[in-house]
């Protein structure tokens, strides 16, 4: 399979993961405070990571692979958690809020794009 032929697959493959983090985020979010209770953990998580893999000494610990350009990205996760918090704090039952289906839409696409 030649260059072009790749990239078409990677377009799609990635489409599909979008697309799939996207309507699990809003299939999930059938109960109040489910959804964004799963979006802090994951997020959380991957701040964590992304900060290890950002410092030598924690990378070298874990075994990871020293990254020094992944201090946007755990800005990034970080926000993420922190307006998942802030959003948990009124969406835990009873609901003040909703998301509606802009926000779940957004949540579950900002997911999958943020290890890129």
């Amino acid at each position: 399979m030649d260059l072009s032929g790749r990239i078409y697959l990677f377009i799609g493959f990635v489409t599909i993961v979008v697309v799939g983090f996207s309507n699990a985020v809003n299939l999930t979010d059938g109960l109040d405070g489910l959804a964004i209770g799963l979006m802090v953990v994951a997020a959380g998580a991957l701040t964590m990571l992304t900060y290890a893999s950002g410092h030598a000494v924690f990378a070298n610990y874990l075994g990871l692979d020293a990254n020094t350009r992944a201090a946007e990205l755990t800005i990034f996760c970080g926000a993420l958690t922190g307006a998942s918090l802030g959003f948990l704090w009124y969406n835990a039952h009873p609901a003040e809020i909703s998301w509606a289906m802009w926000g779940r839409c957004r949540w579950g696409e900002a997911w999958p794009s943020s290890p890129s």
